[in-house]
């Protein structure tokens, strides 16, 4: 009987750490994309409130080809950041994990 509890129990612990390794791998995946995503996402209220005056200026059109990359940036961001929740295997990470 005591072979049997000290199975159960060694088992018990394996699945438990397995479970909490798998975990804490899990939320290191999401977070560094998440952290990502968010500071370019709270960086675009500084974009639209320092709006340069005057237009047709070289600061002014550098500001506004800035602002489009800024925009661009997020929305593909995003997306894979999306698929990568949903379980869609990029193929860098394919080619790279060999």
């Amino acid at each position: 009987m005591e072979k049997i509890k000290a199975y159960l129990y060694s088992y018990a612990k394996e699945r438990y750490l397995w479970e909490h390794s798998r975990k804490n791998e899990l939320n290191s995946n999401i977070t560094i994309p998440l952290g990502i995503l968010i500071v370019q996402i709270t960086s675009l209220p500084y974009f639209f409130s320092n709006f340069p005056q005057r237009t047709f200026s070289s600061i002014f059109i550098t500001f506004i080809i800035l602002l489009a990359l800024a925009i661009i940036s997020i929305i593909s961001s995003f997306i894979l950041f999306w698929k990568h929740q949903i379980g869609y295997d990029f193929f860098i990470s394919v080619y790279f994990s060999c």
